[in-house]
């Protein structure tokens, strides 16, 4: 049966969509290495299906466009009041379990705290640990779990089977990409090693301007 909402804030507003942008489809681009991505609308649709009480980190990934890797490292510590560090992750170790490591750029970085990263940060509640987001179920940090839950709610929203990285840091380049925010401003916000990166996965030609500069070359003629 379907947990209520997650929070005593309405569903409507728990997680913002404007974070995301403007609506996307599901459908990957022209480019030659197509990328995946949800629109907001489907993302909240694959949330609701999603119990309350692991929704959060779920929709952290949506509003900060963080790895998974990243969201299940993230510590308390790392929340300050103007953004949020990000300094390590979960890797695999030599036991053949995994450890918290540092990024793997070896400095921190950072992403603002938007309204609806402090959302879902406030709506991961106290726990135990010194990590923000724990499964509530066994009181410590998510493991391969985050992707079954993830993948169960995804096949009940009717989407089928669809990556969580995509879902989260992919569909907020795409979106923020739609939206026209320039090419260097969206490699900052996902961190990337340089806009060559963000402009292979994220940039399209805008159809209505070449059609323009076609019908204008035309006309010279």
């Amino acid at each position: 049966m379907q947990e209520s909402g997650w929070s005593t804030r309405s569903r409507s507003s728990s997680f913002p969509r404007g974070d995301a942008t403007a609506p996307i489809s599901i459908s990957g681009s022209t480019r030659q290495k197509k990328i995946k991505y949800l629109d907001a609308e489907t993302q909240q649709a694959v949330l609701e299906k999603i119990p309350a009480r692991h929704q959060p980190i779920y929709a952290f990934l949506f509003a900060t466009g963080c790895r998974v890797s990243e969201a299940r490292a993230l510590r308390k510590t790392d929340v300050k009041r103007d953004c949020i560090v990000i300094a390590g992750r979960f890797a695999p170790s030599a036991d053949g379990g995994e450890a918290w490591q540092i990024v793997k750029q070896s400095r921190e970085e950072t992403v603002p705290l938007t309204e609806g990263a402090l959302l879902a940060i406030e709506a991961a509640g106290q726990n135990l640990t010194s990590y923000v987001f724990t499964n509530p179920a066994t009181g410590r940090v998510y493991k391969k779990n985050i992707y079954d839950i993830w993948n169960a709610a995804c096949k009940e929203a009717g989407v089928g089977y669809f990556p969580l990285n995509n879902a989260g840091r992919h569909s907020l380049g795409m979106a923020l990409s739609k939206a026209g925010v320039d090419m260097n401003q969206i490699s900052a916000r996902l961190r990337h090693s340089n806009v060559v990166v963000t402009k292979k996965h994220y940039a399209e030609p805008d159809i209505g301007v070449l059609t323009k500069v076609v019908d204008n070359v035309r006309a010279m003629k």
